[in-house]
C-alpha cells in the first residue's frame, strides 16, 4: 500500500511540474525506477583441466576466483591434498567425487544446520585457517595466486538437505571464495 501511495505521489509531483497527463507522467516515473534484479554468476567449467590431472568428476569455478589463481595450480593443489589424505573424513566427499569417481554418501543437514556450519567455516577462513568444514562439504586450501597466496574454497554442490529427497544430478566441485559464496558478512552471531 505504501509503495502505491509513494508512486502516486511521484507521478502527481511530475504531473504538476511538467503539465503532463497522469498516464504520461506515470510512464516516465516508472521508466526511471530501479527494478529488482538477481545477480547471476555463470560458473566456468574446468572439468577438462581436472581430467588432464587425473580427476574424474565435474569441477566448475567462479570467474572472480580464476582471475586470482591459475586453474591448473588450484586443481593440482586440490588433487595433491586429496591424495595425501586418503582416510581423512574431512576430505572424503571430495575424494569420492574427484578421485574415486562416484557419488559421495553425504549426511543430510537441515538448511539452518548447513547455514550455521557455513558461517563457522567462513569465520575460520577469514581468520586464514585452512582445512575442511565440519560436514566435509567445503575445503579451504592455500594456493599460490597470481599476486599473492590465496585461501581458496572448494565446495561440493548440490548437497542433500531433506530426508527422502534425492539429488537429481551428480554432485560437482566448485572453486570459489568466501566472498563469492556470499559469506563475507561478519555481523552474524552464532
Amino acid at each position: 500500500m505504501t509503495q502505491k501511495r509513494d508512486l502516486k505521489r511521484l507521478v502527481r509531483e511530475r504531473q504538476a511540474r511538467t503539465g503532463e497527463s497522469y498516464v504520461t507522467a506515470h510512464r516516465h516515473v516508472t521508466a526511471h525506477r530501479p527494478t529488482a534484479s538477481i545477480p547471476v554468476v555463470e560458473l566456468i567449467d574446468v572439468s577438462p583441466q581436472a581430467a588432464q590431472l587425473g580427476m574424474r568428476g565435474e569441477v566448475r569455478a567462479f570467474p572472480e576466483v580464476l582471475a586470482r589463481v591459475d586453474t591448473d595450480v588450484a586443481l593440482t593443489r586440490l588433487r595433491d591434498a586429496l591424495l595425501a589424505t586418503p582416510r581423512d573424513p574431512g576430505t572424503r566427499a571430495f575424494r569420492e567425487i574427484l578421485i574415486d569417481g562416484y557419488l559421495p554418501n553425504l549426511s543430510i543437514q537441515s538448511m539452518p544446520e548447513m547455514f550455521q556450519e557455513s558461517v563457522r567455516f567462513a569465520a575460520r577462513v577469514r581468520a586464514r585457517i585452512a582445512g575442511p568444514s565440519e560436514g566435509g562439504r567445503m575445503l579451504a586450501l592455500e594456493i599460490d595466486g597470481r599476486e599473492r597466496r590465496e585461501l581458496i574454497v572448494f565446495a561440493v554442490w548440490p548437497v542433500p538437505m531433506m530426508p527422502g529427497i534425492t539429488i537429481q544430478r551428480t554432485p560437482f566441485v566448485i572453486l570459489t571464495s568466501i566472498e563469492a559464496m556470499g559469506l563475507a558478512y561478519e555481523d552474524i552471531i552464532l
